[in-house]
């Protein structure tokens, strides 16, 4: 399994790719931001696993603290099959007491360098609402990732869904 290491002695950080096992630590962590979310995510992360894990057309990472989940990400490709060199970003979550220690920017890029090695060429995200999110916008914005788009009224009447790209080739 491709794990990297950031930092030294106690504080350092690990990422690596989820495994069945961290399922439960993992939506925990999300449950911090939004229930919701976590149950979305558990869903998600079930059927992953069920369906063998890894395949070069999805996956999900975890960073960890001194084997404590402190951030996850995850990508899939796009399901029109015209597109086959797109992909999507989910699921990016980092634990509330280790916000802005650059856990988010080592998964994003992460992320990223694995869709270009697969052969991707664009990323997209949905952010959701922008009066939800400023910092999530200000973060993707900052790490290249441009509006493309808004679906009014997409998740439910009042739930807008934000559409960000990023061409990586």
């Amino acid at each position: 399994m491709e794990k990297n290491i950031y930092g030294e002695g106690m504080s350092k950080l690990e990422i690596r790719q989820m495994e069945e096992a961290d399922i439960k630590q993992t939506v925990k962590m999300i449950s911090y931001y939004n229930k919701e979310h976590s149950l979305c995510a558990l869903r998600d992360f079930k059927e992953f696993f069920l369906n063998n894990g890894v395949n070069r057309k999805a996956n999900f990472l975890i960073a960890l603290i001194n084997y404590e989940i402190v951030g996850c990400m995850g990508y899939h490709s796009d399901s029109d099959q015209d597109a086959e060199d797109v992909y999507w970003t989910t699921y990016l979550y980092i634990h509330p007491n280790y916000y802005r220690q650059g856990i988010a920017s080592k998964l994003s890029l992460e992320i990223e360098k694995r869709i270009q090695n697969i052969g991707g060429r664009k990323i997209y995200l949905d952010i959701g609402n922008a009066e939800d999110q400023p910092e999530a916008i200000l973060f993707h914005t900052k790490h290249g990732y441009k509006k493309e788009g808004e679906l009014i009224d997409y998740f439910r009447d009042g739930e807008n869904k934000l559409l960000f790209g990023k061409k990586i080739k």
